[in-house]
């Protein structure tokens, strides 16, 4: 898989088959897990800041994870965040110079691990990170390029609207547009208006355009989010 409009037709369909009840983060970061091949995940915002927030972790290693980072202070996902570049790390026990308090305290606590710290980065800065684990050491099932841009994806979908800048933003005419794609995503889909929304986001902004245009093309029906094998 490596295809930008194929990793997102199956984001959708993995975020249409997941169960609706729970928070669209976590929902999304389960997708990323079910499509990279790994074990679990989270998504943290402001890594090395006061404002650091951890917008949802899909099970307990993950969310342990997150707290030797910020307990430590060091690990790959900081090591991510401050330098902008995917880490791919083993925690087999051997000594890792760049944060051996960390690996040290994983390899006590969980075990052996393959970690993979990737940058949220839609726009210049490194915004937050997504951070997955395997149990076992292989390769994600996505190349490194489709990795950043499904992440990236990801992260503007669930942080804020693109600019609605066609010429009419904030317009009702423009908010019409969205809502009325978004309906007929939830109709394809059998989703709630925020996944939809979130979709349409995603392709916005993997298709380097505006919500409105990715909306207008929905509603001409030259974009939609049915999956077939």
């Amino acid at each position: 898989m490596s295809d930008r409009s194929d990793v997102l037709a199956r984001l959708a369909r993995v975020v249409a088959g997941s169960k609706p009840d729970g928070p669209l983060p976590l929902r999304m970061c389960q997708a990323c897990v079910t499509l990279l091949g790994v074990d679990g995940g989270s998504i943290t915002l402001a890594y090395d800041t006061p404002q650091r927030v951890t917008l949802c972790s899909t099970d307990a290693i993950a969310e342990r994870m997150e707290d030797l980072h910020e307990v430590i202070g060091e690990g790959p996902s900081l090591w991510a965040y401050e330098h902008g570049t995917v880490v791919t790390t083993a925690v087999d026990g051997t000594a890792d110079a760049r944060w051996p308090q960390f690996a040290e305290s994983v390899k006590r606590e969980i075990g052996q691990l393959s970690i993979y710290a990737i940058p949220i980065i839609p726009e210049s800065e490194v915004v937050g990170v997504s951070t997955f684990y395997g149990r076992n050491e292989s390769s994600l099932l996505i190349d490194q390029e489709t990795c950043r841009l499904l992440i990236n994806a990801v992260g503007v979908a669930l942080l804020a609207d693109p600019d609605l800048t066609d010429g009419s933003s904030g317009s009702w005419a423009s908010r019409d547009k969205v809502s009325q794609a978004s309906g007929m995503v939830m109709a394809q889909l059998g989703l709630r208006p925020e996944d939809a929304l979130a979709l349409l986001r995603a392709h916005a902004y993997a298709d380097n355009t505006s919500l409105i245009e990715v909306s207008q093309a929905v509603i001409e029906r030259r974009l939609d989010f049915v999956v077939t094998d």
